[in-house]
């Protein structure tokens, strides 16, 4: 939409608003605390999950000291065994070497003996001494076979001394690594209790029931037949009471969009439901800020503005509804007034609101988008500007037959109308109500606003 055509339009109907300045309410400093306190609930969930990391690590770290202090201990174990075996194959090797010893000294014996014997004497001494040098030769080559397998179990143990070394300075590092987690943990855990601390006492300042208002007051800006809309959301007040723990909840529709507005400036409305150039008026003179809407889609929040005529009219496009009586619903109605002169001053050249209502035989506010249908397919107005939202609502409720109307032109598309709450009321009830919006499950009501579920906005959308 042009920008100078929207501050001229809102300009006009500002201007013939009554009241004085902005509104005074704190809706900032609700703001602030709302943030502060979603701030304060993200600390306390970080801090919990570190704490439980620091939990898992600690439990991770304790399991591999336990596991390196096994290791440990059965190589200590084989270690000893292996200290033993040596011990046990030194001294088979010195005992090997000793009777070595011996066996050398006896022939060395006998070799004397043989010396001084007579001949028969030497036969048998040289007897003898053959036989001990076989046996010294067997205990020689026992003794080598026994000094090298020393060798091997040498080698074995100094391995295992290394292996066991390298364990218990891994056990080391494993108890450092436990310790220091056991540590993080306390410290996380303390964390996380002064998060959780800190995040109940802004949410016990937040959460004070006792500033909640004892009626809450749901409103809307006309939109079809009051009748209608009462039935529609009676259920929906009903359970939103139930869900804020049994408080009274009422829903009415206001008599004009400038009464919802006003109902709300004057704290006669909790809650109410605009349509978005009234929601922005709402904003800026009752303190309103959106909330949520109604939607089939998150990213199809919108509808348009259609500009109709009867089935019977002639007119193809708006060049053609010059001089003809024409309705727009209200002067704070987004697809019932901002948007089609916006429309209609691009399509027909215009260039001042001024010119679009001259260019017309009379103009007239309607007050509600089913009454400017209704006068267009009766033949009561040559043209109008509705919303296609209700249009369809319509046609689907058989209050109006489809072929009674044309639609000769469309607009771009309109951020989808907002539940707005009023700024200056308690912020946990504001959020109460917005989880209830969020998860609401209520089919009849879905279905006949062509939705299927609330979608969270925010004043910057629109």
């Amino acid at each position: 939409v042009s920008l100078a055509i929207i501050i001229a339009i809102m300009g006009t109907l500002l201007a013939a608003c009554n009241g004085t300045g902005a509104s005074d309410l704190n809706a900032q400093e609700i703001e602030k605390q709302r943030i502060e306190a979603l701030s304060k609930e993200a600390d306390a969930q970080l801090a919990q999950a570190e704490a439980e990391k620091a939990k898992a690590d600690a439990e991770k770290a304790k399991a591999e000291a336990a596991s390196s202090a096994a290791q440990a201990e059965q190589v200590a174990k084989e270690l000893a065994d292996q200290q033993e075996k040596q011990a046990e194959a030194d001294a088979a090797a010195q005992k090997a070497a000793d009777d070595a010893l011996a066996l050398q000294a006896q022939i060395d014996e006998l070799a004397k003996q043989a010396k001084n014997a007579d001949a028969s004497a030497k036969a048998e001494i040289q007897k003898q001494a053959s036989a001990a040098k076989a046996a010294l030769v067997k205990k020689q080559a026992e003794a080598d076979a026994k000094a090298k397998a020393a060798e091997v179990l040498q080698a074995q143990l100094a391995a295992k001394q290394a292996e066991a070394k390298q364990l218990a300075e891994q056990a080391a590092s494993a108890e450092a690594s436990r310790k220091q987690v056991e540590a993080d943990k306390l410290d996380a855990t303390a964390k996380a209790a002064a998060a959780s601390s800190a995040l109940a006492v802004a949410q016990k300042a937040l959460d004070d029931r006792t500033k909640w208002p004892a009626e809450i007051r749901f409103g809307s800006v006309p939109g079809e037949d009051q009748t209608k809309l009462d039935t529609r959301f009676k259920q929906f007040a009903i359970d939103l009471g139930a869900y804020l723990g049994g408080i009274k909840v009422t829903y009415t529709t206001g008599t004009d969009y400038t009464a919802t507005i006003e109902a709300m400036r004057a704290k006669k409305l909790e809650f109410a439901e605009f349509g978005p150039f009234s929601y922005i008026v709402a904003n800026e003179r009752a303190n309103a800020y959106a909330l949520a809407t109604a939607g089939k889609d998150r990213s199809k929040l919108y509808y348009n503005s259609l500009i109709i005529v009867p089935a019977s009219s002639a007119a193809k496009s708006v060049t053609e509804l010059k001089g003809k009586k024409f309705l727009f619903v209200d002067p704070v109605s987004s697809s019932g007034h901002l948007y089609p002169k916006e429309l209609l001053m691009n399509r027909l050249s215009l260039g001042s609101v001024k010119e679009v209502e001259n260019f017309f035989g009379s103009i007239a506010f309607s007050g509600g988008h089913d009454a400017s249908i209704l006068a267009v397919s009766k033949g009561d107005a040559d043209g109008a500007a509705c919303s296609s939202a209700t249009l369809q609502t319509m046609i689907d409720a058989g209050t109006i037959k489809a072929d009674s109307i044309r639609i000769i032109d469309k607009s771009e598309n309109i951020p989808a109308s907002p539940i707005a709450y009023r700024g200056d009321l308690p912020l946990d009830l504001v959020e109460k109500v917005k989880k209830f919006l969020l998860t609401y499950k209520n089919d009849t009501l879905f279905k006949e606003m062509k939705a299927t579920a609330y979608f969270p906005v925010q004043d910057s959308d629109y």
